[in-house]
């Protein structure tokens, strides 16, 4: 996908970091740079387009939060009440994401 001034990126490495397209150059593009104070230049192939996560996304990820938790009370990392409190964390956590959502 074609990358034009005034889209999004994302970087591909954690925790992500959003910057604003100011201008594309070849395989790289332009923005500015909080950590040093000035506009630099970023290499493609480490960013993506960004887009806000969609509520199907938002329930991918809560689907894989929840097995992973089954996996560690299965596996034995963890004990019964653990598990739950892992669940209880997980729910609270997802359904905060929805209620903001909800607000766009």
């Amino acid at each position: 996908m074609p990358i034009h001034v005034g889209d999004m990126m994302e970087n591909i490495v954690c925790p992500p970091v959003h910057r604003e397209v100011t201008g594309v150059g070849v395989e790289c593009f332009y923005g500015w740079d909080e950590g040093n104070g000035r506009y630099s230049q970023f290499d493609v192939a480490s960013y993506r387009h960004h887009h806000a996560p969609t509520v199907e996304d938002v329930l991918r990820e809560f689907a894989q939060e929840m097995n992973e938790n089954l996996g560690m009370y299965t596996g034995e990392a963890i004990d019964a009440d653990e598990w739950r409190k892992a669940d209880e964390r997980t729910i609270a956590e997802y359904a905060a994401k929805l209620r903001l959502a909800g607000d766009e």
